[in-house]
């Protein structure tokens, strides 16, 4: 089931959740002491079902804060991020932003906690730790300066800036026509709209997660500590809740966390104790959300990328992976296909049932008419962890996973609430953070 990847597909309410759950529990009585697991969690529904076995890292979280490192980040993600470059173009600014983050990079090497590369190796994709405000500080300055003399040689500045804080430097204004002060030659504004952007993004709270990376400097912490942190805890399962990720972000976030995981493992393949010598499973729920077969708005493409190269090499550098999904017509089929074994749940949609179809053996086809009249929480189990097709009754786990339906009926009967907080309810959403409930 793990080396051979697996799909749990079924309707909303089929029982896919309690399923999973059903699973881990059962990895992680003890009979595996070794196991690793990483699930992707983007509802945030699995600690209640999980929390005796699992770590969960989550944004905000004054125990686990889930970053996803800037500098981890390829060019081509970043750009697109800060500034929302089109992958495949390169302007003038382009040139200038990759070649100051190039500049930054390098000037690291010889004080990386996790050791000096080598410097010809170097690109500007390299997970290699830089100032993401020091380039902002300098671009922004450059927009800014003003000149004494016309040789360029004297700065008229009145006050330095600060990176950190975000303060641009102040110059005295350009002088009119040909008195001093004076704007740098050959003009400026080149890389104001960039200066803008890249601004807004780092005021933006809701971006924190990505921009203030926790002291993940490579001085103190370096990318060794945050992926020790990630699956070499006491724990067997690390949970990545991103239900506080916005969604235009989503698909980056995943995807630079299977990344990450995969060249961890492809990297480490043969050192003891990870790679081939101690495999991880993946589970990633709800993965029509960002594995989209046709793509659309705000899905770059990048957790696809990310997640194909998982299912296509994985199995070779000790990763398996499972794909939870309510909409397996929606799942792009690289990845369907290479699943080699199906828990198929209850799915009422003909276009669903027919991907299923599609995907299995012929000799199985057969078995999958039943799928539209499976109850809650069964399953036909289809594939090479099986010896024989079957019909199983996954019973329900306790405490239940947070997903379960609300009790209508029962919430209904209940007089209503006079003084709904609703304040507390808007403070929340603009500071993007769930409200301590007491």
């Amino acid at each position: 089931m793990v080396s051979r990847h697996c799909a749990i597909v079924g309707s909303t309410g089929s029982g896919k959740s309690n399923t999973v759950a059903q699973i881990l529990k059962a990895l992680t009585t003890g009979y595996y002491p070794g196991i690793r697991v990483v699930l992707i969690d983007p509802h945030g529904v699995y600690f209640s079902a999980l929390k005796d076995v699992s770590r969960v890292f989550r944004i905000d979280d004054p125990e686990n804060p889930l970053y996803i490192h800037f500098w981890t980040l390829t060019f081509d993600e970043l750009a697109w991020f800060l500034v929302d470059r089109k992958t495949g173009t390169e302007t003038v600014q382009d040139g200038n932003l990759r070649g100051k983050i190039f500049e930054q990079k390098r000037t690291m090497i010889e004080k990386l906690k996790a050791g000096r590369p080598d410097e010809s190796a170097i690109t500007v994709d390299s997970p290699i730790p830089f100032s993401i405000r020091e380039t902002w500080y300098h671009f922004d300055r450059a927009e800014r300066v003003t000149y004494e003399d016309m040789a360029r040689t004297k700065e008229a500045l009145v006050e330095e800036g600060d990176a950190q804080s975000l303060k641009s430097a102040q110059f005295k204004p350009p002088g009119a026509g040909s008195s001093p002060p004076f704007k740098p030659s050959g003009g400026t504004g080149q890389m104001l709209q960039y200066v803008s952007k890249i601004y807004a993004r780092l005021k933006d709270r809701r971006f924190d997660f990505i921009l203030s990376p926790g002291g993940y400097d490579g001085l103190e912490k370096d990318l060794h500590d945050l992926l020790a942190s990630w699956v070499d805890h006491d724990l067997p399962v690390s949970i990545f809740d991103l239900s506080g990720v916005p969604f235009e972000v989503m698909d980056m976030a995943i995807g630079t966390l299977v990344r990450l995981l995969f060249d961890y493992m492809f990297w480490g393949r043969n050192v003891s104790g990870t790679g081939r010598q101690r495999p991880i499973l993946l589970i990633f729920e709800e993965a029509h959300a960002y594995l989209p077969k046709s793509g659309g708005k705000f899905i770059q493409g990048y957790a696809l990328r990310s997640i194909q190269r998982v299912f296509k090499e994985g199995r070779k550098y000790g990763l398996g992976a499972i794909v939870v999904s309510q909409r397996p017509s929606e799942i792009d089929e690289a990845v369907l296909s290479q699943c080699g074994t199906f828990f198929a749940m209850r799915l009422s949609n003909s276009t669903d049932q027919g991907h299923v179809k599609y995907v299995v053996p012929d000799s199985l086809a057969g078995l999958l008419d039943l799928i539209p009249a499976l109850r809650t929480g069964e399953a036909l189990i289809l594939g090479e962890a099986v010896q024989i097709p079957s019909r199983v009754k996954v019973m329900e786990v306790s405490p239940r996973p947070d997903s379960s339906d609300p009790e209508i009926t029962k919430c209904w009967c209940n007089q209503r609430l006079t003084s709904v907080p609703h304040e507390l309810i808007v403070t929340a959403w603009r500071q993007q953070k769930l409200p301590e409930i007491t």
